[in-house]
């Protein structure tokens, strides 16, 4: 969890967990199929910033009821 990525998503998410430690399993482990099936943790490290923005557009379509 010392991802510095990781901190700057663990706030947008933090609500759809019951612990820190869930929401680092699904950043590492959650395959996404909008991502192509790449985890968030996977976006990241290959789009650095930019992948961020793309998992941060993901988590906001999400909080208004959106689809993958």
């Amino acid at each position: 969890m010392n991802d510095p990525h990781f901190s700057e998503i663990w706030p947008l998410v933090k609500h759809w967990f019951d612990s820190k430690e869930s929401a680092w399993r699904w950043y590492t482990e959650e395959q996404i199929i909008g991502f192509g099936g790449k985890t968030p943790n996977e976006l990241v490290d290959e789009q650095g910033s930019q992948g961020v923005h793309e998992i941060e557009k993901f988590i906001k379509s999400k909080n208004l009821g959106g689809f993958e």
